[in-house]
């Protein structure tokens, strides 16, 4: 039942709070509103922000899921009738085979982005070893391991590189930047369609150009199809499904390499993806080159 009473001398407290007590509540009640307003502005905020990581991870489950299926389903497919015997000439056997490979490469190139990408959400990417390297040869063994999957959708590549060019980068990131933008050509091209490979020497820099006969990419959305995660609106509910972040490796490894890369129209009304990346010799040695080879 003890009760203990403690008071402070009014002409004490000034002393004992920072900047003095208030003459009148007021301003104090106002500034105790701001602040409720703007933790309860930052709780939304963060709420938005959680919402939307949500959504985006539930729409990146959903479009990898897809992606995934497609082929495990052609492999287990003509897996089975390799298996059942039911193929009976050479020539069926080697056809069902042909697309197992196919999209085996197509599940190996899906896996590969994922497990490039995912630790770049965490750390820097691990950039390989830098040197000159001979564009046409990187992107004759990209161009290799599309082939089978252009000839499904009977698709004509055109490839115009110079031998003599060469870029500074590393093989594994120039590879998987031409891979991710013919992978993209043939995901949103229509059959039949021709997918232009051009580079050219552009002063310091070379310019690689991959050009399709799609729908192309509005203005508006040239900038974000870079975004991670980012897929069109038209695509979203389309036949056509992407996990959203091929082209995001592609502007990280450009950007990592001294390069960058744009989208525009191409002549033909699809979208023309641009690279420019560091010249591997330099414009005058690049010169010297060609005269020589001439």
């Amino acid at each position: 039942s003890l009760v203990v009473q403690a008071a402070v001398r009014q002409d004490a407290a000034p002393n004992l709070i920072i900047g003095g007590l208030p003459k009148a509540r007021i301003p104090f009640l106002f500034g105790l509103i701001l602040l409720t307003l703007g933790l309860g502005t930052a709780a939304l905020l963060q709420m938005k922000k959680e919402h939307e990581l949500a959504r985006l991870r539930d729409d990146f489950i959903s479009s990898v899921s897809h992606e995934f299926r497609t082929p495990l389903t052609q492999i287990q497919v003509f897996a089975d009738l390799l298996d059942s015997g039911r193929l009976e000439t050479e020539e069926k056997r080697r056809w069902s085979t042909g697309v197992i490979k196919r999209e085996a490469r197509r599940l190996s190139h899906l896996v590969g982005n994922i497990l490039h990408f995912s630790p770049s959400r965490h750390a820097p990417l691990q950039q390989g070893a830098v040197e000159p390297i001979q564009l046409a040869a990187a992107v004759d063994e990209s161009v290799d391991t599309f082939l089978p999957q252009a000839e499904a959708q009977e698709a004509e590549l055109l490839i115009d590189v110079d031998p003599a060019l060469h870029a500074l980068a590393s093989r594994g990131d120039l590879h998987r930047i031409v891979a991710n933008l013919l992978d993209n050509a043939l995901k949103y091209g229509p059959s039949g369609q021709t997918i232009r490979v051009n580079a050219s020497e552009a002063g310091d820099s070379v310019r690689l150009s991959v050009e399709d006969q799609g729908p192309g990419i509005t203005k508006e959305d040239r900038k974000r199809v870079f975004d991670p995660y980012y897929r069109l609106e038209r695509d979203t509910s389309g036949p056509v499904q992407g996990s959203g972040i091929g082209l995001a490796l592609v502007g990280e490894l450009t950007s990592l390499l001294g390069g960058e890369v744009w989208v525009e129209d191409s002549d033909e009304g699809g979208a023309r993806f641009v690279v420019m990346l560091p010249n591997g010799f330099g414009p005058s040695e690049q010169t010297s080159l060609s005269e020589e080879k001439g």
